[in-house]
C-alpha cells in the first residue's frame, strides 16, 4: 500500500544529505510518495519540486526563524560555549520544534523519519504517525567531545538524548557501529534498535590505476573530528594529496585545498583519505566518505585508531610515521589493484537496494 511519507533533513551537500537522499529514492522507487522536509534553510522562501522548504505561518514566527538562524550561526562558529551554549542549544532545538509543530499539524504522514539531531526534539511531541530516528551520531558525545558543553550539561543533553531515542517507534543510525555504542557509553537498553545501515550507489566510471598515485580527501571540512591538522602533517609527508570540502580550510593547514566539487572527481585518484578525532565516539565511529570511496573503487587508508570489523577488509591502516610506507606498498599495481576490486565488490554488497529492506517491514506493518 502507498504511504505518505516524512523526512525531517540537514541537506548540508555532505555527508548529512547521504542517507535522506538515499532513502527518498528507494522509498519511491517503492511507490511511496516521500516529501524531503528541509531544515537546512529554514528561513528561505523556496519551494521546487524535490525539496519541500518548511514556511512560517505568521510574522511572529518569522522573527523567531530569524533570529534562530542567528543563534545557529553562532553555536556553528564555536563563539559561545559551556553553560551559555547549553542553553543556546536548547533554545535552538525548542523553536525549530515549533516550527516543525506548526507544518505537521497541516500535512499528515503515515511515518516520519527525523535525520537530524538538532530537529530531534520535535519527536517528543509527534504523534501522528509512525516515528522513526535515524540518528546521524550521538549528539551529546559529539557536543561533549568537540569541547561545547560542561560534563553538567553534557549529561543533561545526553539525558534528553536518550528520551528521544526511547519515544522514537524505531531507532537506527547510519552504521551499526553506532548503536553498540550508545549501548555501551549511554547504557541505552530499549529495544526499538533496527539496522538501517548508509548506503551507496556503484559507480560506472572506476578509479584507475596511475603512478606515482593522487590521494584526496573529500567532504565536510568544518568540525573537530576532521583532524585537519592530521591532513596537515600528512600532506607535508606525501606532497601529492588533494582536499574538497567546505568550508575553507584555514590556509596555516598548508592544504592543496580544491574548493567544492561533486563526487564524481574521485575516479581521478588512487586513493581515498580518511582523516578522524581519537576520540571514542570517531574511534568506534563512522565516516560515510569510506564507502563513496569504495563505490569508485578507491582503495581507502584509514587511520589505525579506527577500527570496524565490517570494514576492515577495506580498510588501508596507516599512522604517520608508516603513511609513506604504507602508500607505497599499495602503490605496486599488483597490491593496488586487488584492494581496489576488494572495495568495489563490498560497495556492491553496500547498495541501498540491500541495506534499506528493513524499512519494507515496517512500511508494511504501519
Amino acid at each position: 500500500m502507498r504511504k505518505n511519507i516524512a523526512i525531517i533533513c540537514n541537506l548540508d551537500g555532505f555527508g548529512n544529505s547521504v542517507a535522506p537522499l538515499g532513502i527518498k529514492k528507494y522509498l519511491e522507487e517503492k511507490g511511496h510518495k516521500v516529501d524531503l522536509i528541509n531544515t537546512f534553510y529554514i528561513s528561505r522562501f523556496k519551494i521546487n519540486e524535490n525539496i519541500k522548504f518548511i514556511i512560517p505561518p505568521s510574522k511572529v514566527k518569522i522573527y523567531f526563524v530569524i533570529f534562530l538562524e542567528l543563534l545557529s550561526f553562532l553555536a556553528q562558529n564555536y563563539i559561545l560555549h559551556g553553560h551559555k551554549y547549553y542553553n543556546l542549544l536548547l533554545l535552538i532545538m525548542k523553536v525549530r520544534s515549533s516550527i516543525l509543530t506548526d507544518y505537521f499539524k497541516k500535512n499528515h504522514y503515515d511515518i516520519l523519519i527525523c535525520e537530524d539531531p538538532i530537529d530531534s526534539y520535535f519527536l517528543l511531541s509527534y504523534s501522528d504517525g509512525i516515528k522513526i530516528y535515524h540518528c546521524p551520531t550521538p549528539y551529546a558525545d559529539e557536543l561533549y567531545f568537540g569541547g561545547q558543553l560542561l560534563k553538567k550539561d553534557y549529561l543533561k543533553i545526553k539525558s534528553l538524548e536518550i528520551n528521544i531515542y526511547n519515544c522514537a517507534d524505531y531507532l537506527s543510525f547510519p552504521w551499526e557501529s553506532y548503536a553498540e555504542y550508545v549501548k555501551k557509553y549511554y547504557n541505552y537498553q530499549g529495544k526499538n534498535i533496527i539496522t538501517l545501515n548508509n548506503g551507496t550507489d556503484i559507480k560506472s566510471d572506476r578509479a584507475k590505476f596511475i603512478y606515482p598515485p593522487k590521494i584526496v580527501y573529500f567532504g565536510y571540512l568544518g568540525g573537530y573530528w576532521i583532524n585537519l591538522p592530521l591532513i596537515s602533517r600528512l600532506s607535508k609527508i606525501y606532497k601529492n594529496i588533494d582536499v574538497y570540502g567546505y568550508p575553507p580550510p584555514d590556509k596555516k593547514y598548508g592544504l592543496n585545498y580544491k574548493g567544492y566539487a561533486t563526487m564524481d572527481i574521485l575516479s581521478n585518484y588512487q586513493f581515498g583519505l580518511i582523516s578522524i578525532s581519537k576520540d571514542r565516539l570517531r574511534t568506534e565511529g563512522f565516516s560515510a566518505k569510506h564507502i563513496d570511496y569504495l563505490s569508485y573503487g578507491l582503495p581507502v587508508l584509514t587511520p589505525e585508531w579506527r577500527r570496524d570489523p565490517l570494514l576492515e577488509s577495506t580498510s588501508i591502516y596507516y599512522n604517520e610515521d608508516n603513511f609513506v610506507q604504507v602508500i607505497n606498498k599499495y602503490s605496486q599495481e599488483n597490491e593496488w589493484k586487488q584492494m581496489s576490486e576488494k572495495g568495489y565488490e563490498s560497495a556492491k554488497q553496500m547498495k541501498w537496494e540491500n541495506v534499506l529492506k528493513p524499512l519494507d517491514t515496517i512500511i508494511n506493518n504501519s
